[in-house]
């Protein structure tokens, strides 16, 4: 789904948006698009590019805790169990455009170290231990 900047002036202009909104929005909706970043205004505007209904969106962000599946599987040494945490496809999907659509298309700060690609714990440990 792309941003029309034309259909969404007319479509504010008709809501009565002071012009300052409408010129931040589109500002904001601009700067997504240059980044190949999908323009998301709200959880409603979220659900309709995902193809849900606003209630099941909805439904799901506040009751997330029971879109998962949780399971035990013993540690690779023998030694305790492992929790193993896994989403069900409903929120999978939503969690998977989320990170192809957003995280994937955005840079972190340099100083950023956990869930970074080809950054690890030992890296970050690494400059602290530098420090000693």
């Amino acid at each position: 789904m792309t941003f029309s900047r034309e259909d969404y002036i007319k479509l504010a202009k008709e809501q009565n948006k002071s012009e300052k909104f409408i010129k931040e929005t589109v500002a904001y909706a601009e700067a997504l698009q240059n980044k190949g970043i999908p323009v998301i205004f709200s959880t409603f505007h979220l659900a309709k590019i995902l193809g849900i209904s606003y209630d099941e969106l909805n439904y799901i962000i506040n009751n997330r805790s029971n879109f998962y599946k949780y399971y035990q599987i013993k540690k690779k040494r023998g030694k305790g169990k492992r929790q193993i945490i896994v989403p069900y496809n409903n929120l999978k999907s939503i969690q998977n455009f989320i990170l192809k659509e957003i995280l994937d298309k955005t840079t972190s700060n340099s100083n950023a170290y956990g869930f970074i690609k080809k950054k690890s714990i030992l890296d970050n440990a690494k400059i602290h231990s530098e420090k000693l």
